[in-house]
């Protein structure tokens, strides 16, 4: 009760999907490979499923390729969703309502993925910045997300050069 919910109007949230262009990229380069996870469908288990592989697949990434992990949909302030959600307010906050089964991959659990990468490839902590990972998120609240992560890996492991 007393709750004041409205949909907000978020500008720049619909972004078109880069994902075609930076497969072209990656392939094209030498040693490039290219993942690309969608969930079949929106039941918890599609969703939990296709969570596990990207977290997997950020842990296991060999660091003599390099790590770039592209996110393109929606986010909050704590987490990207691989699904629907939409941005409400309610008492004056954008909140993230989920439709249906949201699952989200939130700035801990991808901070643990990290961690785990950094210290199966120890040699990580010692890469010229230039050569350092890329994540790059285009969602809402990206800024909020990425700035939490840098955060969350200071003195954990080496943190990814975050674009947003």
């Amino acid at each position: 009760q007393g709750e004041v919910e409205k949909k907000m109007d978020a500008p720049g949230c619909e972004k078109k999907p880069a994902a075609d262009e930076v497969e072209r990229q990656v392939k094209s380069a030498p040693g490039g490979s290219f993942q690309f996870f969608r969930p079949d469908g929106n039941s918890p288990a599609e969703l939990n499923s296709t969570k596990a592989k990207i977290l997997a697949a950020i842990e296991e990434a060999p660091p003599a390729k390099g790590l770039t992990f592209l996110f393109d949909g929606h986010g909050g302030p704590n987490g990207i969703f691989l699904s629907q959600g939409e941005v409400v307010e309610v008492n004056g906050k954008p909140t993230i309502r989920a439709n249906g089964a949201a699952e989200k991959i939130t700035v801990e659990e991808l901070a643990k993925a990290i961690e785990k990468r950094a210290k199966r490839y120890p040699e990580l902590w010692n890469r010229p910045a230039e050569s350092s990972d890329v994540m790059a998120f285009s969602a809402c609240f990206s800024e909020d997300f990425s700035r939490d992560l840098s955060k969350k890996l200071a003195g954990r492991a080496a943190v990814p050069n975050l674009r947003t």
